[in-house]
């Protein structure tokens, strides 16, 4: 990853050794949301300079909220579908759909669960993923643990994570092993005849108002 950052001046030696240690996970950013659009913005190649400018933050210990807030509406990703909303605003779009006289679906199987995303989809955006959640009466989390019910493994178009091998889905999958079997796995596929048409046509009437 080293030499995929531009390091700066005298600092460069410092840079690489630093970037070793770099794994823009919540004990660094507090922010899974944004570790994740970071993380893909420097596979991107097309925001090397702003992943230059973190790990400087970084050297210089001057990473704070106010400078994460500042970065997550420089970092430019290939692909804008992969942006994911944090915990504040999936709460909004839970108090939008509510305003908006959006009811949540008591009798749905999704109604009260806790959901955790692994990578991307190919049918829907990942904040159009959390809407869908919001429509049925889920909740978001953005780590593996005990008090998840559902996982859903999505897929990385690049080929640099593997699907089923990320830290979400292997923490789960440990989880289910021992024996909390509550958690389940989903495919894209399976998520999809879960959440049912209406949901996404839904989700399309909530996206055109």
């Amino acid at each position: 990853m080293a030499d995929e950052i531009r390091a700066s001046g005298e600092k460069t030696e410092m840079a690489e050794e630093a970037t070793l240690e770099i794994s823009f996970e919540e004990s660094i950013l507090e922010d899974q949301a944004f570790s994740d659009r970071l993380n893909k913005a420097v596979e991107s190649n097309e925001s090397l300079d702003v992943a230059g400018f973190i790990l400087n933050e970084l050297i210089n210990e001057a990473l704070s909220e106010e400078v994460v807030e500042n970065l997550t509406t420089k970092v430019q990703l290939k692909n804008p579908r992969w942006i994911a909303p944090s915990q504040a605003e999936y709460e909004n779009i839970v108090s939008s759909l509510t305003k908006r006289g959006f009811k949540q679906r008591v009798n749905h199987p999704f109604f009260g669960k806790n959901f955790l995303i692994s990578l991307w989809l190919e049918r829907l955006s990942t904040t159009d993923f959390w809407i869908c959640v919001a429509l049925c009466g889920g909740k978001m989390k953005t780590n593996a643990s005990k008090y998840i019910d559902f996982l859903v493994e999505g897929s990385d178009s690049t080929g640099k994570y593997i699907q089923g091998q990320t830290t979400k889905s292997l923490k789960a999958k440990q989880l289910i092993a021992e024996g909390n079997k509550n958690i389940q796995v989903l495919s894209e596929d399976q998520f999809l005849t879960m959440l049912g048409e209406d949901v996404l046509i839904e989700l399309e009437t909530y996206k055109s108002k």
